[in-house]
């Protein structure tokens, strides 16, 4: 999806910081797919659009360098320096139809997320006005708000990629020909290791990634551990919680076959 800038933006950065946040809206675009066809019911979700950007240059340990908010999303950095140097490390991010309130303070706007809170306020004065003078930030980031939540209400959802999968339920098996098994090592095996690997990330709101793919990663990796008469026992996994996006990661037991005792010739 192309990008672009209002022309009536509400900024206070350079020229310059624009396409650090067109390089961010690209990563973003990709990790994070907006789950309906907006652009169907109104042609200006075609291109992501550049609404506002706010630059704090005298943030808090509550609040956040860089903030950006489009028609489609808004998300934070933390630290300035990632953001210019191209370092994709976004601290937050929410669809601009998921956010739950906005609160308007003499000195501040604030955003609650199910993932967080985005703090419009800083002790420099300069900023300060810029996020509360003529409530025009918080104008903008209610307008947005309530456009893309009536559209999205009319607009045909996009339905999640769906695999299928012949893997058994209890048993992997691997291309070295051992298996992978979620219970227990059997008695003609004996324990070598315990191995763990990572899938990739699941997001939950944007339907990004899903659970079947991120399983078949998980095999897929434990299988450059398994050697001939070698298989993982103990298969579990467990998920860890980054905001709106889960990891997948698993641990197992690695086992090799027992040497079989030659039988005395009689």
């Amino acid at each position: 999806m192309k990008i672009a800038v209002s022309n009536s933006a509400l900024m206070n950065v350079e020229e310059s910081f624009l396409q650090n946040a067109k390089y961010f809206l690209e990563k973003l675009q990709e990790q994070y797919p907006y789950g309906s066809k907006v652009d169907e019911v109104d042609d200006s979700y075609s291109t992501e659009v550049i609404y506002i950007f706010f630059y704090n240059h005298a943030s808090s340990f509550m609040s956040d360098d860089i903030i950006v908010v489009t028609n489609y999303r808004i998300f934070s950095v933390a630290k300035v320096a990632d953001f210019t140097a191209n370092n994709f490390n976004v601290n937050l991010h929410t669809f601009m139809d998921s956010i739950k309130n906005v609160a308007y303070k003499k000195a501040s706007i604030e955003i609650q997320a199910d993932n967080g809170w985005y703090i419009f306020k800083s002790s420099d004065e300069a900023d300060q006005k810029f996020v509360t003078a003529g409530k025009h930030v918080n104008d903008q980031i209610l307008d947005i708000n309530r456009k893309l939540v009536s559209t999205r209400k009319v607009a045909t959802p996009i339905p999640a990629p769906v695999e299928n999968t012949t893997n058994d339920e209890s048993n992997y098996d691997t291309d070295s020909g051992g298996f992978i098994f979620v219970g227990p090592k059997t008695d003609d095996y004996e324990y070598e290791d315990m191995v763990y690997v990572q899938a990739q990330n699941i997001n939950w709101i944007a339907n990004a990634g899903n659970f079947v793919r991120a399983m078949d990663k998980i095999m897929s990796n434990f299988s450059e551990f398994v050697g001939p008469d070698e298989c993982i026992f103990n298969m579990r996994y467990t998920t860890q919680s980054m905001g709106d996006t889960y990891a997948v990661n698993a641990v197992g037991d690695l086992c090799k076959k027992k040497k079989q005792e030659e039988k005395p010739k009689e």
